[in-house]
């Protein structure tokens, strides 16, 4: 932010942030959220409660730098009263998308995930 109040960046594009006096913001994008599971799991409504999932274990993709130390749909599900339970997290996509295709697990994430390439 500081960087963009002073000129040395013209634009930055954050999933969450705190804004600085003197930067504008304007959302770009309004994500909805997905689950995503193997074909044959038990949760292949069209949708599904944080109170559904509870007893599946979350898989999860590292973002380095945003989302290290943290999963977002653990953390809402913890708000909920709810004890979720993250059973796998990886920085490389293919190695979370392989353990959900052949697991009970699944993945939280954003309809920006493409979804019809995978399959799963």
């Amino acid at each position: 932010m500081l960087d963009i109040r002073n000129g040395d960046v013209l634009i930055g594009i954050s999933m969450q942030h705190d804004l600085i006096s003197g930067v504008k913001s304007r959302q770009v994008v309004d994500l909805k959220s997905r689950v995503f599971v193997r074909s044959g799991h038990p949760l292949t409504g069209p949708n599904v409660t944080p109170q559904q999932l509870e007893p599946y274990p979350i898989a999860s993709i590292v973002t380095p730098r945003w989302n290290d130390n943290r999963v977002l749909v653990a953390e809402i599900m913890k708000q909920q009263g709810l004890d979720p339970k993250v059973g796998f997290r990886s920085e490389f996509v293919m190695a979370v998308v392989d353990v959900i295709e052949h697991t009970e697990l699944f993945m939280a994430h954003s309809d920006l995930f493409p979804s019809i390439a995978f399959q799963i």
